[in-house]
């Protein structure tokens, strides 16, 4: 990565993990059952939510974690904004874990377009 990439991805998530996100959440919140847009027409209805949070007192933050790794695709999931409060209001039943196998899951389920369609 270069230093101008790594400069973006340590102050927020970077350009293509933002679109590999979109791609690959078959446009729907990633929380179960939803099926709420993330886009609509031309407007962005989706939220790019971190697993852990992204500052100090934020849900699931973890001091350990790099700036980087913190807005790296891996720390991130796309939901509505409704079910980004729900994640963030319970830290409890929204944990670190569960939170991957919510995003795995449902990437796993959604209706792709491949990574390189997707980082264009």
């Amino acid at each position: 990565m270069s230093g101008e990439e790594n400069q973006v991805a340590a102050s927020g998530p970077g350009i293509t993990d933002i679109k590999l996100l979109f791609a690959r959440s078959g446009n729907r919140c990633a929380f179960p059952k939803c099926r709420a847009p993330m886009a609509i027409n031309n407007t962005l209805t989706g939220e790019v939510c971190h697993i852990n949070g992204v500052r100090p007192g934020s849900a699931r933050y973890d001091r350990s974690q790099t700036d980087v790794e913190r807005h790296a695709y891996a720390n991130l999931v796309l939901m509505c904004p409704t079910h980004h409060t729900v994640i963030d209001d319970d830290e409890e039943t929204y944990t670190v874990e569960r939170l991957c196998n919510i995003k795995a899951a449902h990437e796993a389920q959604a209706a792709q377009i491949p990574d390189a369609e997707a980082a264009a």
